[in-house]
């Protein structure tokens, strides 16, 4: 219970330590607390509750969540998960968050949103491109970003169906860079239109040397016009039935 002592009338109370009312020092957390430990090595598998389910470590650290089809029994991925340790996340929403800060968050919304948002900023650099040439830079590099994302097929909606103007000529022209940098072979049609309007300027031996390797051949860089009907004939002469995406190795 609470003590009550006399002291004397007038008699000044002694004064508290400086730290008396401060709680002790939080220690540092262990490294246990911090980070948590590996559920799987990479690479290893471990069976779910369900008997059906696998989970797979793959390398990066996601965990792949595998089972058989109902009727092929063949092996699909129904989900990507990707831990993180964010301790602040949901700090306005106490329902949702979690003390320890480690969530499991799924790779494909996360990925299908950040594509969308590449390729929002592409259609964007490419109408600011259309106004000043100078930003034309900007929007090759904009849709390098939506390659590295996933969105070759997106790129190649541009070379099937350009829109008009200024605007749908950066659109190609970015698509058929980015494309062919990468080694697909839909783009040469696109990148010999370039050879023929730029063959002849600074820019012409880069583009011819790039359709040489995307047809694997020796192309003149002095004749850009040879090099356009060399590369055009390659397009023509690949089988009707090759993949849409077919990409040639890189070096």
């Amino acid at each position: 219970g609470v003590v009550w002592r006399a002291r004397a009338p007038g008699a000044a109370e002694a004064p508290a330590p400086a730290d008396a009312a401060l709680p002790p020092p939080l220690e540092p957390p262990r490294p246990s607390e911090a980070a948590a430990p590996p559920v799987l090595a990479t690479g290893q598998l471990a069976p779910l509750g369900d008997g059906r389910r696998v989970l797979w470590a793959a390398p990066g650290g996601d965990l792949v969540v595998i089972l058989p089809e109902p009727v092929s029994g063949e092996l699909e991925v129904e989900r990507v998960y990707r831990p993180a340790h964010e301790p602040e996340r949901h700090l306005d929403e106490p329902e949702r968050r979690r003390l320890h800060g480690w969530y499991l968050d799924e790779v494909e919304p996360r990925r299908r949103a950040a594509l969308d948002r590449a390729t929002a900023a592409w259609l964007t650099r490419c109408e600011a491109a259309a106004r000043l040439p100078a930003e034309v830079e900007q929007a090759e590099e904009a849709a390098r970003a939506v390659l590295r994302l996933g969105g070759a097929d997106a790129l190649a909606a541009a070379l099937d169906t350009p829109a008009p103007g200024a605007e749908g000529a950066v659109r190609r022209r970015s698509a058929t860079l980015a494309l062919a940098e990468a080694g697909y072979l839909l783009a040469v049609p696109a990148l010999c239109e370039l050879v023929d309007a730029l063959g002849s300027t600074p820019a012409g031996p880069p583009l011819v040397a790039l359709l040489g390797r995307l047809v694997d051949a020796r192309l003149p860089a002095d004749e850009p016009a040879a090099a356009a009907a060399a590369g055009r004939r390659f397009a023509a002469g690949r089988p009707a039935d090759a993949p849409r995406f077919e990409r040639r190795p890189g070096p």
